[in-house]
């Protein structure tokens, strides 16, 4: 049974299972997605059996419908973009509800950057140069959600996932200026990495809490 996008603006929001659930056209989303996940589970100090498994489930939901949510932004498809995030909080909410209490808050501190998201997808914006840096960022985010879900995240794990945002910023900035269609500066990757340096100083007091 197809899910009707029920967009926003436009036309074509219909996707049936297998558009909803494959692995992203692109290698390197997934590569964020795993890697900022084991970025967040080994900064922890404990982690639980089934903490990972919550985990490990809540990474491939958002491996395998990341196509289908970010292409449903970029349409603006409101009820398909509904549909993939109220698949994608099950893992959080049976966590939640089993006493992992830091899900709640974790969630909430994603959901201005989500809302922002989403703002730029009404203004469609997703396609151009600014969308892609700014997904690539908000991937890495999952190193957070990870910990929260495997035990219980430590200063270490948020200053990890803000050099991730910014690494992933940075590259994806890269990789756009240099392509010929588009007019981003090459000045922009060094602008975002900069403020990597005070946050990675800020690593070996952050390995003593």
């Amino acid at each position: 049974m197809p899910l009707d996008g029920s967009p926003l603006m436009g036309r074509g929001c219909s996707v049936g299972l297998r558009g909803l659930v494959r692995l992203p056209r692109e290698p390197s989303a997934a590569g964020i997605i795993v890697f900022s996940a084991a970025v967040g589970v080994v900064s922890m100090e404990s982690v639980t059996l089934w903490g990972l498994l919550f985990a490990a489930a809540a990474v491939s939901l958002h491996v395998l419908t990341f196509d289908a949510a970010f292409d449903a932004a970029k349409r603006r498809c409101a009820r398909l973009v509904a549909a993939v995030a109220s698949v994608n909080v099950l893992p959080y909410a049976a966590a939640f509800i089993l006493g992992r209490s830091a899900v709640a808050a974790a969630l909430l501190a994603y959901s201005p950057l989500f809302a922002g998201y989403t703002a730029a997808a009404v203004r469609g914006l997703l396609g151009t140069a600014m969308g892609y840096i700014a997904d690539a960022a908000l991937l890495s985010y999952t190193a957070v959600l990870a910990s929260v879900l495997a035990g219980e995240p430590t200063t270490l794990t948020i200053t990890a996932a803000g050099l991730m945002a910014l690494y992933t910023a940075s590259t994806a900035a890269y990789v756009e200026s240099r392509l010929p269609m588009r007019s981003t500066s090459p000045l922009l990757p060094l602008a975002l990495w900069l403020p990597a340096l005070p946050l990675a100083a800020a690593v070996k007091p952050a390995l003593h809490c």
